[in-house]
C-alpha cells in the first residue's frame, strides 16, 4: 500500500512539475509575443534624437481639436491597447497618469467633470494636465481646484514657462517615457522616446528635458510647458505611424477620438 502511495505521489508531483513548467513557457511567449507586438511599427514617423553616448527614437502626436480627447480610467478594466482603440474607437492613444499596486490613480483623477481621485502633496508629481471646460489645454504646477472636464496629476514637470527644469539629482533608470507638451502656440502634444533595440527601455529622467529640446526641434515647435506621465513597461501609445503597446496594464489613457 505505502508503495502505491509512494508511486501516486511521484506521478502528481512530476504533473505539477510539468504544470508549472508549461505554464511559465506559456506566460515567457506572451511577454515576448507583446515585445514583438512593439517592434512591428517602424515607419517614417520614427525620429531620433541623441544625447552625449545614446541615441533615441521618438514619436508623436498633436491633438488638432481638444474637444475630441478623452481621458479614460483603466485601473479596473485593464484593457489592452488595442481592446483601448477598439473599445472607444480611438484615432491617437496615450498613456496617462500614474497609478498605485491597489489598482487607484495617484493624485488628481478627472474624466469628464467627474473627480475620481483628489489631488495630493508630491515633490515627484509636481505638475497637472488640466482640459477645461471651455476646451484650454494647461500644463501648470498649481490646480485650484476648478471644475476641470479633464484632469490629471503626474510628474516631474520638465519644462515650465519655457524653462528646462533641472533634474540633476532625479535618482532613476532608463525606461520608455512618454511626456505631454503645450507649444508656444497652444498646440498640444503627446510625444514618446524610447531605444529602437528594446522599446520599453529609454531615457532616464535626468536626460529627458534636454532630449525634448532637441526634439522640438525636429518638429519645429518651441515648448513652454512639459509633464512626464507614466512610463516604461506600463506606457503605451498609438497613433497612424506607430504602436508602442503596454506590457503591463496601463492605468488610464487619453483617446483621441
Amino acid at each position: 500500500m505505502a508503495k502505491i502511495i509512494k508511486t501516486f505521489l511521484f506521478i502528481v508531483t512530476i504533473l505539477l512539475v510539468g504544470f508549472y513548467v508549461y505554464k511559465y513557457n506559456r506566460d515567457f511567449q506572451e511577454i515576448e509575443d507583446k515585445r514583438k507586438e512593439s517592434q512591428i511599427s517602424e515607419s517614417s514617423g520614427v525620429n531620433s534624437v541623441a544625447t552625449e553616448d545614446k541615441e533615441y527614437a521618438f514619436v508623436w502626436t498633436e491633438i488638432d481639436n481638444l474637444e475630441n480627447l478623452y481621458l479614460y480610467p483603466n485601473f479596473q478594466e485593464k484593457y489592452t491597447l488595442e481592446e483601448g482603440i477598439g473599445n472607444y474607437q480611438c484615432k491617437t492613444l496615450s498613456n496617462a497618469g500614474f497609478y498605485s499596486k491597489d489598482d487607484t490613480p495617484i493624485g488628481l483623477f478627472i474624466s469628464e467633470e467627474e473627480t475620481i481621485s483628489n489631488k495630493i502633496n508630491s515633490t515627484l508629481f509636481n505638475g497637472y494636465f488640466i482640459l477645461t471646460k471651455n476646451q484650454k489645454a494647461i500644463i501648470t504646477e498649481e490646480y485650484g481646484d476648478d471644475v476641470a472636464r479633464v484632469g490629471i496629476q503626474a510628474g516631474p514637470l520638465l519644462i515650465k514657462d519655457g524653462r528646462i527644469q533641472d533634474l540633476k539629482d532625479t535618482n532613476d533608470e532608463m525606461a520608455r517615457r512618454v511626456i505631454v507638451a503645450l507649444s508656444d502656440k497652444n498646440e498640444l502634444f503627446f510625444i514618446a522616446f524610447y531605444t529602437k533595440d528594446s522599446v520599453f527601455l529609454g531615457p532616464s529622467l535626468r536626460n529627458l528635458p534636454s532630449l525634448i529640446v532637441k526634439a522640438q526641434e525636429e518638429m519645429n515647435t518651441q515648448f513652454v510647458s512639459a509633464l512626464n506621465l507614466d512610463g516604461g513597461s506600463a506606457s503605451a501609445f498609438y497613433n497612424q505611424d506607430i504602436i508602442l503597446s503596454e506590457l503591463t496594464p496601463i492605468g488610464s489613457f487619453f483617446c483621441e477620438k
